[in-house]
């Protein structure tokens, strides 16, 4: 994983770490009401001088999607290019991978990897790769 790729991984996650509670998930594209905005949260206004602390990473595929949080779960949909995509469930605290679900999706894609933020509610996860 490239140290961009990095980067913004650990900005998404500690974005949504610092932003969500289980009162307050951010289970989907621009979060729970779709206005990219939190409410009833303290947020820090800049960073620290040395930037956030890394609570955890995890190495994923190529791409430009984002996580969902529900409850105390990160869900990402990862791709392995030319064979398949993969949803992943991570611990919200440790980053520990709870589970994945694989299926096959070969074929070659302009841009690689995932693009999507899966969406997450008390029964379901919803998510399209990039084949549909």
């Amino acid at each position: 994983m490239t140290l961009y790729k990095k980067i913004i991984l650990l900005f998404t996650v500690t974005l949504l770490i610092y932003s969500c509670t289980n009162q307050n998930n951010w289970n989907q594209y621009l979060g729970a009401d779709r206005n990219a905005s939190v409410t009833g949260e303290n947020i820090i206004k800049t960073w620290p001088e040395n930037g956030p602390s890394e609570l955890w990473s995890q190495p994923l595929g190529p791409g430009y999607g984002g996580a969902s949080i529900f409850e105390d779960e990160v869900y990402i949909l990862d791709r392995v290019q030319g064979e398949a995509d993969i949803l992943r469930c991570f611990d919200l605290n440790t980053g520990e991978e709870h589970w994945n679900y694989r299926y096959e999706a070969k074929g070659e894609i302009p841009f690689p990897g995932s693009r999507i933020v899966p969406y997450v509610d008390k029964n379901y996860i919803w998510s399209v790769g990039p084949h549909g």
